[in-house]
């Protein structure tokens, strides 16, 4: 059993951090705070560590510290070509990519895919994409890795604490509310107006599947896992593992899933 629960964020003006502190306030009013990793902070022993995305051990940190998502396991989740060559090693469903030019100008122009272009190994959002169409010619540049694209009917973010589960799905922005500027059928993004819905159709059993073993690969105690599934091979493949999920403002279904779990983890409850 845990007294206190502290909130270490990847940075102190994380809204996503600020807004589990006030749910989590709610159940442990005086008993939640969140911490500066370079500030100074005196650990209790019954505090129990939220790791919300940070890749760095705090200074005032130490290995056997109650993390939940130690600073180690989530920095092989900052980098997505880390990321890739963990899934990839433990057999689990990922994109293809590359960093050398000349192969993806191969895919591009013999086996005719789509290729994204990456300029950040550590963006999100969609930042630092370019997408190279093969039926629309745009003349490969270079990029610091590529990947292929994978043609996908539907995806999902699973959230995962441990064995419990919160999946999502990605829909396009209602036509009345979405600005045709900035959508994009590629980068499915919320800045390119996409939005995460709860399923009304029946979720394919590998989505939630690939998402566990993404998990277990890279010894992550939670995670927003994002998965794509392609209807016509029957297979999803996982993009990413987000330590560090929006959560909205207020309370909604996603904050109160990862609520509900950090105060179960808190009693030993299994």
């Amino acid at each position: 059993m845990y007294d206190r629960i502290v909130i270490l964020p990847y940075k102190m003006l994380s809204s996503s951090a600020r807004e589990l502190q006030k749910g989590l306030l709610r159940y442990m009013p005086n008993n939640v705070i969140r911490v500066y990793p370079d500030r100074n902070y005196r650990y209790k022993e019954k505090d129990l560590i939220i790791n919300w995305g940070s890749s760095k051990l705090p200074n005032w940190g130490r290995e056997d510290h109650p993390f939940i998502n130690h600073p180690y396991q989530v920095q092989k989740t900052i980098s997505k070509i880390d990321t890739y060559d963990i899934l990839i090693a433990n057999n689990i469903p990922t994109v293809e990519y590359t960093t050398y030019f000349d192969i993806a100008k191969q895919w591009l122009e013999e086996e005719s895919c789509i290729v994204l272009g990456r300029d950040l190994n550590r963006g999100s959002g969609g930042r630092g994409i370019v997408v190279y169409d093969p039926s629309s010619y745009t003349e490969l540049e270079e990029h610091i890795f590529y990947t292929k694209y994978i043609k996908k009917m539907r995806e999902f973010r699973v959230h995962l604490f441990k064995s419990n589960f919160l999946i999502q799905e990605k829909k396009r922005r209602g036509r009345e509310e979405r600005d045709f500027t900035l959508y994009d059928p590629y980068i499915r993004s919320y800045g390119n107006e996409w939005v995460y819905t709860t399923p009304q159709e029946e979720i394919p059993s590998k989505v939630l599947l690939v998402a566990e073993e993404a998990l277990k690969a890279l010894e992550l105690t939670f995670g927003g896992v994002d998965v794509i599934y392609n209807e016509h091979y029957g297979e999803a493949y996982v993009l990413e593992v987000n330590t560090a999920c929006g959560l909205g403002q207020g309370n909604n279904q996603t904050l109160d899933f990862y609520c509900n779990n950090i105060l179960t983890f808190r009693d030993g409850v299994e």
